[in-house]
């Protein structure tokens, strides 16, 4: 299993959790249990592009745009994202 602190990027404001890659599924994890953000993928329920320092998941229905929460001043976080996919399941 493998995991990155994110930002999950909204059309306004953002919210703070974690994406987890394991085995059968990615996920978002909000810090904030309320958040109703949350999602479970399992692999070729989404496609996923790596751009700019933001990993876009897309869904059927749903878009989602993150950035590494955690990046220092010599790491603007795709390197952390690029990471994540690299775990992601080679099955497709």
């Amino acid at each position: 299993m493998t995991t990155v602190s994110a930002v999950h990027l909204h059309r306004v404001g953002s919210c703070q959790g974690h994406l987890v890659v394991s085995r059968d599924a990615l996920r978002f994890v909000p810090d904030d249990d309320a958040n109703k953000d949350a999602f479970v993928f399992r692999y070729g329920e989404f496609l996923h592009t790596l751009s700019d320092g933001r990993l876009t998941i897309r869904s059927a229905a749903r878009t989602y745009r993150f950035k590494a929460a955690a990046a220092d001043g010599n790491d603007d976080g795709e390197s952390q994202l690029r990471a994540l996919v690299e775990n992601f399941p080679r099955t497709r």
